[in-house]
């Protein structure tokens, strides 16, 4: 059955039960009320409510699906009040036992609705109990498994480092998104993005600064940092923290033992953003198979690697040729070189549940914009 059959069928149960019981409307309508009253204590007492009368199904007068079976919002709301019904449906998903049509989406993809608190245009319209749901799904991750791993291709134009080769590596965690302007600026506490958006990729990064950032991050979560920088570049392999993924792994990763040239598609417009002028927001496109959004034609990602002058950096940009999107394709720059193209994606062994930090703090969105190519 597809997602807009069971939502079709979902809100014709609902409307039954409406029928059947007449004391449940002004109940419900009371719920309403309560969640959308601006106050975290209220929403939270409301979405109890729901989960212990089993009321999970009318959440499907919030939500449409579109012609890709894509949830989403119903626009009609206010941006703060899609923050609201983001929230509420994560939540119940995470908490319901009841088998409603939510079931057939994985808890994991709902943190998309919340990583794009569905729809909010600043970080002014945010929420202040929003800002921590925000920051852990930002840091959410997929398990890319233990395994060998088909790398290159045998394509004529293949160049000397793509040809076919395997790869033996160990369970990792991996970003589901690439480094938001929005995460970038709760860790580091400022944004050198020139493209915009708090829900869009932080660009303008060079690959001291990535490296510099997962330092930060793990220290925020209380994790041991992975890199040591002194005069040369020293990895802890011991280390429970955040990373950069090497080239290796990052192909891995957006092939996921597939021969589509694109992470996730044959076809690049599937996944990559083509003829923009700016960066565009994160995970609006469609993931790859392991469930990784904007491996390709988002921002350059820097990867891991042991040469002290050039840097390695994967999956091209919104200003690329197609060719600098192509999972196998490789490209090198200067460490210190950043641009509105360039960004990161973040990495980690697998280890234990991260727990939120105390306090996270909401950033403050720079106001000046610029825009400027680089290309490949």
């Amino acid at each position: 059955m597809s997602i807009s059959s069971t939502i079709k069928e979902a809100r014709n149960r609902w409307m039954e039960l409406r029928l059947q019981d007449k004391k449940l409307d002004p109940a419900w309508a009371n719920v309403y009320h309560m969640m959308f009253s601006g106050k975290k204590s209220a929403l939270e007492a409301g979405i109890e409510i729901i989960l212990k009368m089993d009321w999970t199904d009318a959440l499907s007068k919030f939500v449409e699906v579109n012609e890709f079976s894509e949830l989403t919002i119903v626009p009609q709301f206010s941006s703060q009040d899609r923050a609201i019904i983001a929230y509420t449906l994560l939540t119940c998903l995470q908490n319901s036992t009841q088998n409603f049509w939510l079931s057939d989406l994985q808890a994991e993809e709902l943190d998309l609705l919340v990583m794009l608190a569905a729809g909010l245009e600043t970080l002014e319209e945010i929420p202040d109990w929003m800002i921590e749901p925000l920051f852990m799904a930002s840091i959410a991750t997929k398990m890319l498994p233990t395994d060998t791993y088909s790398l290159g291709h045998s394509a004529n134009n293949a160049f000397p480092d793509e040809r076919p080769r395997s790869f033996q590596m160990d369970a990792l965690e991996i970003g589901r998104f690439p480094v938001s302007q929005f995460l970038y600026n709760i860790v580091m506490e400022e944004n050198p993005s020139q493209s915009l958006g708090w829900n869009h990729p932080v660009d303008t990064i060079s690959w001291s600064q990535a490296i510099e950032f997962c330092n930060q991050l793990s220290t925020v979560l209380n994790l041991e940092p992975v890199y040591q920088l002194n005069k040369e570049l020293h990895c802890d392999s011991s280390a429970n923290g955040f990373r950069l993924l090497d080239s290796q792994e990052w192909e891995a990763a957006a092939r996921f033992n597939t021969d589509t040239p694109f992470a996730g598609s044959k076809d690049i417009a599937d996944v990559s953003w083509r003829n923009m002028q700016t960066s565009q927001p994160i995970a609006r496109l469609k993931p790859n198979r392991l469930g990784l959004f904007d491996m390709c034609g988002s921002v350059w990602q820097w990867c891991q690697n042991n040469d002290s002058t050039y840097a390695e950096r994967k999956g091209g940009s919104w200003l690329s040729e197609s060719r600098a999107c192509e999972a196998w394709f490789q490209s090198k720059r200067r460490q210190q070189y950043a641009s509105v193209v360039q960004g990161l994606r973040i990495c980690r062994k697998e280890f234990q549940e991260i727990t939120p930090p105390k306090e996270v703090k909401l950033p403050i969105e720079d106001e000046e914009e610029e825009s400027w190519s680089d290309g490949w």
